[in-house]
């Protein structure tokens, strides 16, 4: 029989002589694993060098004496401006609270 359909042109070539794109099935397993150890030894090296000696300086710095103020005005129920959205302060605000934030008693550091 002719490959021909019935508008005449040629069907597709069968599916033995295409070659799907991309590893081989054997090789999948190699490729996977690849990526997954890749992906664990930058997370870990991320990990490591952000953690590093985190305890160091000992006293607060801008952002958290700048944060633990707008905190302080949220808890006392102060308006203030900021030209930032307030989004991700009330976010840090709730989460201070659930923590046990109480206000200035909180923030030693904060004159």
């Amino acid at each position: 029989p002719d490959s021909k359909s019935v508008d005449g042109s040629r069907c597709m070539p069968s599916a033995k002589s295409r070659r799907p794109a991309g590893p081989r099935p054997d090789d999948r397993g190699s490729v996977i694993g690849g990526d997954a150890s890749c992906l664990f030894l930058l997370t870990l090296a991320a990990g490591v060098t952000r953690l590093w000696r985190i305890d160091l300086p000992a006293t607060p710095v801008y952002d958290e004496t700048h944060v633990g103020r707008f905190l302080n005005w949220y808890h006392q129920r102060a308006y203030f401006f900021d030209v930032h959205p307030p989004l991700a302060k009330l976010a840090m605000y709730r989460v201070a609270l659930a923590l046990g934030f109480r206000g200035a008693a909180s923030c030693p550091y904060e004159s």
